[in-house]
């Protein structure tokens, strides 16, 4: 069905489904986040955003509006769910947090959504013998807006998360390429994961061209230093190129 969110019956065994709050907040990030391929833009309060596939937008004030839950309740829910290694912090502004749902694609496959999305709505019907249908061959009546080459190419657009504040956003074509061309390529963005997270975000989309053209040579020079002369971590002073 069109809009629907596929839940696992593991759900019923878990802790969250013990409090009931905690429990509706908990399905209405599942409900929020993004589910497209591409990343959704938009504005908050003056601010833009940009939300990977499997993350969604958090403002403590507005979701204790919006759930009836109190923001002292929704404070120790994100504790609790970030503590359980549900969800990953991977953007800090003054106005709202992006975070992340971890294994969201494991449970929300990219082709699993594209066939809910692409299923019509059901329609009220008079004849009883309709009611329940049954499974039939469903064809496309124009095969050439769904091929399997062009999935397929869909697929690979599909960004991967790296570092380890899972903030690096790379395709696998761009990584694979990085690590031929660049022997420091790990180095590298673990170095950029670093500083994203310490600066709370970065203006730079495109985490691939943002690497090649500054995170090298930062991490070269770093690297570089007598060990008398290093920090204890990242030249954060350091700014985007």
């Amino acid at each position: 069905m069109k809009n629907s969110i596929p839940v696992c019956r593991s759900v019923l065994t878990h802790w969250i489904y013990d409090d009931a709050e905690y429990f509706k907040v908990w399905f209405t990030m599942l409900a929020r986040a993004n589910y497209s391929i591409e990343p959704k833009q938009g504005i908050f309060e003056g601010l833009t955003y940009s939300l990977p596939r499997g993350s969604f937008l958090y403002g403590r004030r507005k979701w204790a509006a919006t759930t009836g839950v109190s923001e002292q309740r929704l404070r120790t829910l994100i504790k609790l769910l970030e503590k359980d290694g549900m969800i990953i912090n991977q953007q800090t502004t003054h106005k709202y947090t992006i975070y992340l749902i971890v294994n969201y694609d494991k449970f929300n496959p990219t082709k699993v959504q594209e066939v809910i999305d692409s299923e019509p709505d059901e329609q009220p019907t008079n004849n009883p013998q309709t009611t329940h249908k049954q499974p039939t061959e469903r064809i496309d009546p124009n095969p050439q807006t769904t091929t399997n080459k062009e999935y397929t190419k869909k697929v690979k657009k599909e960004k991967n998360i790296y570092g380890s504040f899972k903030n690096v956003f790379l395709t696998g074509e761009e990584y694979e390429r990085l690590k031929k061309e660049f022997s420091n390529t790990d180095d590298a963005i673990e170095f950029f994961s670093k500083w994203i997270k310490e600066k709370g975000g970065t203006k730079s989309k495109d985490h691939n061209l943002a690497i090649r053209r500054w995170v090298f040579d930062a991490v070269n020079k770093q690297q570089l230093k007598k060990p008398s002369e290093k920090d204890d971590g990242i030249p954060w002073a350091m700014s985007e190129q």
